[in-house]
């Protein structure tokens, strides 16, 4: 007999401590979610870092720019590598091909757009 009453005092041990934990972890987590309702930022679009400030569509030159690079045998790309040939625009829209430091020097200067990368396969 002192097993089965020590087997039911542990089931109402545990299925009390279960309902302990839930009604304490509940109304947490309700108050969190209202916190993060009233108090997060949400945004619709994605900043693209390469426009900071006027961000506007490539020029076609930049299309040409990259013809002429890539028929003297380099492949270019959007993903940012690290080379010697950059492919920039300017606010003009006159794309013209500058070294990775120069590009990193007018693009922080907001002077041109970096549109691609071209490097050697």
């Amino acid at each position: 007999m002192q097993v089965v009453t020590l087997v039911d005092r542990s089931a109402r041990v545990v299925r009390l401590s279960v309902i302990v934990a839930i009604l304490t972890v509940l109304p947490m987590l309700v108050a969190l979610r209202a916190f993060d309702q009233a108090h997060a930022q949400t945004f619709d679009a994605v900043v693209d870092r390469s426009c900071v400030g006027s961000c506007r569509a490539e020029s076609p030159e930049v299309r040409v720019e990259q013809d002429r690079l890539e028929k003297a045998g380099l492949v270019c790309s959007r993903t940012p590598t690290l080379t010697d040939h950059v492919v920039v625009e300017d606010a003009k829209g006159r794309a013209s091909t500058v070294t990775f430091d120069q590009a990193l020097r007018r693009s922080a200067d907001g002077d041109v757009w970096v549109r691609r990368y071209c490097s050697r396969p």
